[in-house]
């Protein structure tokens, strides 16, 4: 029977795999163990799949009894040696430390190979949150793109204000010339000097398309200027308070008397903006999208009793828009107002 049969096909030892991920961070040695119910043509298939997809520098052996899915660490820690142990079964797939693959996904362990190379086994490394930062990391991000933008941004060019925010900045902030071209012509309307340097930045790109993306650059966080595309995780134009509403801006809920005849919801928006001293920013590039202009539609409140946030959700969905309050790095609330059309 096969299974009883002890197969060994070995691939020299220190060969491309080890050679290519020893060049990355540590050195990867990988065993393969067959399941007794895996025949020699299913092992053949994997020996063929893995030197297929560049995966070089591996063994495949019958399983022993104690043999389980296990990565073992050696060498130093300038030079670690992960050896690593995966199990070939009788469903076609290969199981391995926190990982499951199956024949079509190859592709997906040379991935995984790589990672354990660069960073080492997955319980031994540390934990990461937003845009897959480490939790020191974003700390130190979020702490650099906090500081009030402090400058006033009204009448200058998109470019400008980014050049003179980056100077500001300890974080390398990146853009293709190509993409910041447009931003040079382009003059801001509002002026953003209180609001963080992040939620700034963001928002001085959103109307051309753009977002701001961390990355890494020459060994640690960079920020880049690139188009924005779905589901990319891109730094957000302000974030989602922690707290109640009521707790981040009282002052949207209490009561007033208003008598608001014939004026433009883009009226209403500067004089709630003046009078709470809350920025309110709009959101261009959904207005543009949809059409949408708010300083062409009207709106009128009779003498009543009520408050900013009531009055602000009526002017805004008669002219097809939302407010969303948000806060900047710094905890400083401001309205985002936006299509209530998806964006």
């Amino acid at each position: 029977m096969f299974a009883r049969r002890t197969v060994v096909f070995v691939v020299g030892m220190a060969a491309l795999l080890s050679a290519r991920l020893a060049a990355a961070g540590g050195k990867v040695q990988l065993e393969l163990v067959a399941d007794e119910r895996v025949p020699i043509t299913g092992q053949q298939e994997w020996l063929a799949r893995l030197s297929r997809a560049g995966i070089e520098g591996f063994r495949i052996r019958a399983k022993n009894p104690s043999d389980e899915p296990r990565i073992d660490v050696g060498g130093t820690d300038d030079a670690p040696i992960y050896s690593v142990v995966g199990v070939l079964t009788a469903n076609d797939e290969l199981l391995l430390p926190g990982a499951r693959f199956r024949a079509a996904q190859v592709g997906g362990l040379a991935g995984w190979l790589r990672e354990l190379a660069d960073h080492g086994p997955p319980d031994r490394r540390p934990a990461t949150g937003a845009f897959g930062l480490t939790e020191k990391d974003f700390a130190l991000l979020h702490a650099d793109m906090a500081p009030a933008l402090g400058f006033d941004t009204q009448g200058m060019s998109r470019a400008d204000v980014i050049r003179v925010a980056a100077k500001q900045m300890s974080t390398p902030l990146v853009a293709d010339s190509k993409l910041a071209e447009p931003l040079g012509a382009d003059k801001v309307t509002e002026n953003l000097a209180g609001l963080s340097r992040g939620t700034a930045l963001a928002y001085v790109v959103r109307s051309h398309g753009l977002c701001i993306v961390p990355q890494p650059s020459g060994g640690r966080i960079g920020l880049a200027i690139v188009e924005a595309k779905p589901e990319m995780q891109i730094w957000p134009i302000g974030w989602e308070p922690k707290k109640p509403e009521k707790d981040v801006k009282p002052e949207l809920f209490e009561f007033l008397e208003v008598n608001v005849t014939g004026v433009s919801v883009t009226q209403v928006l500067e004089a709630v903006s003046q009078r709470l001293k809350m920025p309110i920013l709009l959101d261009h590039n959904a207005l543009a999208r949809h059409g949408l202009e708010p300083a062409k539609v009207f709106v009128e409140f009779p003498h009543s009793r009520t408050t900013y946030s009531i009055m602000l959700r009526r002017a805004l969905f008669k002219a097809m828009l939302k407010g969303e309050l948000r806060v900047d790095e710094a905890d400083q609330p401001f309205l985002w107002v936006t299509s209530i059309k998806p964006t």
